[in-house]
């Protein structure tokens, strides 16, 4: 489990190589590399945490050129000097 950021990505990476290195000295190294991979389960898969301000950064890239030049107008008014 991880987010967006390289510091994460490389965690889970790290993450991953060390539950390589658990499950062969638990179950050994022959009955580990044997095992299917739904019974060596790796979550592996974007935060929340990082991901909830996605949709925000699509919205606003593709509307960009419709509330930008409002958004100019609205800050011109009177009241915002």
């Amino acid at each position: 489990m991880h987010d967006t950021c390289n510091t994460a990505n490389k965690t889970a990476r790290l993450g991953k190589v060390l539950r390589e290195t658990s499950g062969q000295l638990f179950y050994g190294y022959d009955e580990w590399e044997t095992r299917a991979e739904e019974d060596k389960p790796w979550f592996d898969f974007l935060c929340g945490n990082h991901t909830r301000n996605l949709p925000m950064d699509a919205f606003n890239k593709v509307n960009q050129n419709y509330t930008e030049p409002r958004l100019y107008f609205l800050n011109q008014h009177p009241y915002n000097q």
